[in-house]
């Protein structure tokens, strides 16, 4: 299966994602001229284009799964080679744990009045949102400086 995967699976992925989109857009278009002709009220309560949000849904879920399926499997055929991505991992989640916990819970400034027009946003998750955009510009930073180092090394060869 993965062999068949590797030589084929994105000529297979590509087809089943037109055939799905032929399909959704031969729905759609079906219905489309009924459509036009409600209400905006009676158009927000269709169901011409449920069945393009279920499939791009169920296609993103299954992909999901897959590629944790198949990131586990190599890992476990070639623990070995993986040991650097799996530490390269485990650095990337330490960080991301530290700068959630790291976070102010409370907003001040300017952001305060954002979160209040939004409203009801409790303090982890301000946390997580706080640590998330830390983590992002974490690893910006130590790209670019990946990027120079290399660069750098690269005029020097």
């Amino acid at each position: 299966m993965y062999k068949f995967l590797a030589k084929n699976g994105q000529a297979l992925a590509f087809g089943v994602g037109t055939l799905i989109t032929v399909i959704f857009f031969a729905i759609a278009a079906g219905g489309l001229e009924e459509f036009s002709a409600l209400p905006l009220e009676e158009q927000r309560k269709t169901t011409i284009f449920d069945f393009g949000l279920v499939a791009s849904l169920l296609l993103t879920v299954l992909s999901v799964v897959l590629l944790l399926f198949f990131g586990v499997f190599q890992v476990a055929m070639n623990f070995k080679e993986s040991f650097k991505g799996l530490l390269a991992l485990l650095v990337l989640t330490g960080v991301y744990v530290a700068t959630i916990v790291a976070a102010p819970s409370e907003v001040t400034g300017i952001m305060a009045n954002t979160v209040e027009k939004v409203g009801g946003v409790s303090p982890f998750a301000l946390q997580f949102i706080g640590g998330s955009i830390t983590t992002s510009l974490i690893m910006c930073a130590i790209a670019i400086v990946v990027f120079v180092l290399s660069e750098i090394r690269n005029f020097f060869k």
